[in-house]
């Protein structure tokens, strides 16, 4: 049999616990040592076009860089509906279409949008090649460029991806950490006035309470008290916004341009 006094051991545990702790060490150095994402923004397509062009003049002194161009689906949409359709319409369509009942779109296949995030990431494209590059994989560019953006080291994006927060939650744009690069700063205020802001005409005020009466005259029957007293609350609301689009210079104090715009 063979005593050990007690405390003593053959020291393979001491080296185990050296050798963890050291690594765990050699972990955390090397996460502070991961270069932060490049989140590189301008405000129009053609200056987030110019940017890549040099990005790609460079991309041989850098071949491991991974970057990506983010659009909106006005840009990079495959689907037929691009066509006829734009802005939120064209938003909609797509979410419909990706609806359990929408019947789906030929363009989302999530193995061929897997393959089209590595093909973004393995050479810097701008939107249209992007496009036309998920196009013809068969693949939706959109949610491709999405995916790359998950992995990239360098997003290239226009203001409105950044200084929306639900476009950036959709996006997966994560600020945190993140070197942000604003080219051509000066439009800064307009391009977040222009997210946030809302441009209301008294032509679109107008044609939304005749169709609220329109609707509450038409379905008066069928409603339930309580949706009725709903018409009529936003009625109301919208017949003050009238009265302020049609005088303002009245008390509330709003500006409005000449052509009855709030």
């Amino acid at each position: 049999a063979e005593y050990r006094s007690e405390g003593e051991g053959s020291g393979d545990e001491d080296d185990s616990d050296a050798a963890s702790g050291a690594e765990e060490e050699d972990d955390d150095e090397a996460k502070d040592l991961v270069a932060p994402r490049i989140i590189y923004c301008s405000r129009t397509h053609s200056q987030l076009a110019q940017f890549t062009a040099e990005l790609q003049g460079v991309a041989a002194l850098f071949p491991e860089a991974r970057a990506v161009t983010l659009g909106s689906r006005d840009q990079l949409c495959a689907h037929e509906a691009r066509q006829r359709l734009s802005g939120q319409r064209l938003n909609d369509h797509c979410l419909d279409l990706l609806d359990k009942k929408g019947g789906g779109c030929a363009h989302y296949h999530r193995r061929r949008i897997a393959d089209g995030a590595d093909d973004l990431l393995a050479q810097v494209q701008d939107v249209e090649e992007a496009a036309a590059a998920g196009t013809a994989g068969k693949c939706c560019p959109y949610y491709a460029a999405r995916r790359a953006s998950k992995d990239a080291e360098v997003v290239i994006a226009p203001y409105t991806a950044l200084f929306s927060p639900s476009t950036r939650r959709a996006l997966g744009l994560r600020l945190r950490g993140a070197v942000v690069i604003l080219d051509e700063a000066h439009n800064v205020v307009d391009a977040a006035n222009g997210v946030s802001g809302l441009r209301l005409t008294l032509r679109a005020a107008s044609r939304s309470l005749e169709a609220l009466t329109a609707y509450a005259r038409r379905y008066k029957v069928r409603l339930r008290g309580q949706n009725i007293m709903y018409i009529g609350q936003l009625q109301r609301l919208v017949r003050a916004v009238l009265k302020l689009l049609h005088n303002p210079g009245g008390s509330g104090g709003a500006r409005t341009r000449a052509g009855g715009e709030a």
